[in-house]
């Protein structure tokens, strides 16, 4: 859930940072939107920009949505310019530096990480992304760079210091041409399924995830799933599968 004291900050620290410019504040285009998204379009609906950071328009959200969903299916299709596969079309946007850096909000799992993360790329070039936790770490990295003597570029300076501070995690795109198009590109940070079953029929099944690791408990069909935060998810999952087939599970083989 965005915090409601982080967005008022933001707000009010771009109210007096130089240079702003100002728009007519404008209503939410209509659509089905996440919360936490259109609670932070309507606060900036005043702001059209903040030093190099460009605000999508409240107004146009859908139009910005499409133009990115186009160039990312031309991608898809056969298209050449493989920076449009840093773009999901699960995505939504959210703001800019009027030149090359992207930043949306990802209302669904990616890379790992839970649903509400901000994800960055340079869509001029860019093979990487830069994922922020949440909307309220990315605001959190603006803060920081707004507080800045001499002032900052406000887009490239949150990336600058949230991966510089591991406060964002950098995903690199694939190498490989075809797991540039494949979709689970935007699964980076997710190992496979690793799945066990014992002579009694249980399934168990585990999978290391960026900062968690998830189980799967039963059958594929109809399974329990549990995610829980660790230092070290590999390390987690290993010796929790060691821990399985000591108890005379075993392994069938990574699933995906």
């Amino acid at each position: 859930m965005l915090s409601e004291r982080l967005l008022k900050r933001f707000v009010s620290a771009i109210e007096i940072a130089s240079p702003v410019e100002s728009r007519v504040p404008t209503e939410v285009a209509a659509g089905s939107l996440p919360e936490d998204y259109e609670r932070f379009l309507r606060a900036v609906t005043g702001f059209r920009a903040v030093r190099d950071l460009r605000l999508n328009s409240p107004a146009d959200w859908v139009v910005e949505k499409a133009h990115w969903d186009k160039l990312a299916a031309e991608y898809q299709a056969g298209g050449a310019n493989f920076s449009h596969a840093l773009w999901s079309p699960h995505w939504l946007p959210l703001a800019d530096d009027n030149s090359h850096l992207q930043f949306a909000y990802a209302p669904e799992e990616c890379f790992g990480g839970p649903a509400g993360q901000v994800v960055a790329f340079d869509f001029k070039g860019g093979e990487d992304w830069q994922v922020f936790p949440s909307l309220d770490d990315w605001l959190e990295a603006m803060l920081a760079v707004l507080d800045l003597v001499p002032p900052r570029d406000l887009a490239a300076g949150c990336v600058f210091w949230a991966t510089e501070r591991k406060a964002a995690v950098v995903i690199p795109l694939p190498k490989e041409e075809q797991a540039r198009r494949a979709p689970e590109r935007f699964h980076a940070g997710d190992s496979a399924w690793v799945e066990l079953r014992h002579a009694d029929g249980s399934a168990w099944a585990i999978r290391a995830r960026r900062s968690t690791y998830q189980l799967r408990i039963g059958d594929v069909e109809d399974p329990l799933y549990r995610e829980r935060s660790c230092v070290n998810p590999a390390q987690e999952v290993t010796r929790l599968i060691a821990e399985q087939e000591a108890e005379g599970f075993r392994r069938v083989g990574a699933a995906g």
